[in-house]
């Protein structure tokens, strides 16, 4: 059985408790043993880490003093191995929360669904058993076989469709819809920004009202139209994906 190092952080006691035994329950359906501790603010959690390290962190939003966003972004900056899980049923700051990088977002008013989606994903991440997942993106005249974790996204310019990977300077050209590619890469986490983007939620650092910023810096439009739809499928992904699913 694995074990993995988890912390708790939330400053009311009884749900803290009550998330660590369903967590444990959880875990253990996937052969999974973990150990946990629990902490009341920020900044304890803050001085453990000083002694111990930690797998993972589920963490609340709204605590007082330091709260869970600004600490996520501190943690991020000093820690980038730990994975940050925000539980909280503050919906309306997840986007926020995009500088910490996390793993996902269990809604507390969702917890058993979400949580029970994002944490299969959280233990292959951790424990390196993810398979790597190979799609056939087809077009009259060619096919190809990309591995969805290495896509970063894909840019429509006229008749032909570009797909710009990690690791790879040139995009690779293919003739397809954006419309066939939507519906096929929907399912492993990617989304339609604009009529001529598709992007790999993943690989999402930031949503703005015009724009989004990619984790290495990059920018691309989003569709006002589409900006409402956009970030509810990166709260969607974030809940029941997590972010290895696609990296």
């Amino acid at each position: 059985m694995k074990l993995l190092t988890v912390a708790i952080c939330d400053d009311e006691k009884n749900i803290a408790m009550t998330l660590a035994g369903a967590l444990e329950k959880i875990f253990e359906q996937y052969d999974t043993r973990i150990e946990t501790e629990m902490f009341s603010s920020a900044d304890a959690f803050a001085r453990r880490l000083r002694e111990k390290h930690f797998d993972t962190v589920f963490l609340d939003i709204d605590m007082p003093g330091t709260d869970g966003i600004s600490f996520g972004k501190k943690l991020r900056e000093e820690n980038e191995d730990i994975d940050i899980v925000y539980v909280s049923g503050r919906e309306d700051r997840v986007f926020e929360a995009f500088a910490a990088h996390p793993f996902g977002f269990i809604r507390k008013g969702n917890f058993l669904q979400d949580s029970t989606d994002l944490i299969p994903q959280l233990i292959a991440s951790r424990t390196g058993e993810k398979n790597e997942t190979l799609v056939d993106i087809r077009s009259n005249t060619s096919i190809i076989s990309i591995k969805v974790s290495e896509l970063i996204y894909v840019e429509s310019i006229k008749d032909y469709q570009y797909f710009y990977f990690e690791n790879k300077t040139e995009p690779i050209r293919l003739r397809s819809t954006m419309e066939k590619l939507e519906a096929q890469l929907g399912q492993y986490g990617f989304i339609r920004i604009h009529k001529g983007y598709i992007v790999g939620y993943a690989h999402i650092r930031r949503i703005d009202d015009d724009s989004i910023t990619l984790v290495d810096g990059r920018t691309l439009p989003v569709s006002r139209r589409k900006l409402t739809e956009v970030r509810a499928k990166y709260l969607e992904f974030g809940s029941s994906l997590g972010k290895n699913m696609i990296r």
